[in-house]
């Protein structure tokens, strides 16, 4: 249960800055003349399955942790499911109407950058 914890804590913090990510999209939609609600439901669904992979990573590593065999494929299972999940994803952001295709692509590039930014707020903190 605590894996989990850790897990969901990280998935918020990581939300957040997904979220500001986000806005700054729409706000570059809005500046470009492009944007309208799918825009926002674009960004909606490819900040949600960035999301969903991020949380499915922590788990997955926090539970193959204790195992003493088999993490190696558990891994490699949990990593070819969640690509196929986000290619699901961008799949249905694509062929439904109310996704804009790009918004919904755009938020997967958010994570690493947000990680970035959050691990140096961290590091910074912990020096201090």
């Amino acid at each position: 249960m605590k894996g989990k914890s850790i897990a969901a804590r990280e998935t918020l913090k990581l939300a957040c800055g997904m979220l500001i990510g986000d806005a700054l999209m729409c706000a570059v939609f809005a500046l470009l003349g492009a944007f309208d609600y799918t825009v926002v439901l674009g960004a909606l669904l490819g900040t949600a399955g960035s999301l969903l992979n991020f949380y499915l990573l922590g788990v997955t590593m926090q539970k193959t942790m204790n195992r003493e065999s088999g993490q190696k494929k558990a891994v490699q299972l949990s990593y070819t499911l969640r690509m196929l999940m986000m290619i699901a994803v961008c799949i249905v952001g694509f062929l439904l109407p109310w996704f804009q295709t790009f918004a919904v692509i755009i938020p997967y590039l958010f994570a690493t950058p947000v990680i970035l930014i959050l691990q140096a707020i961290e590091k910074k903190q912990s020096a201090q």
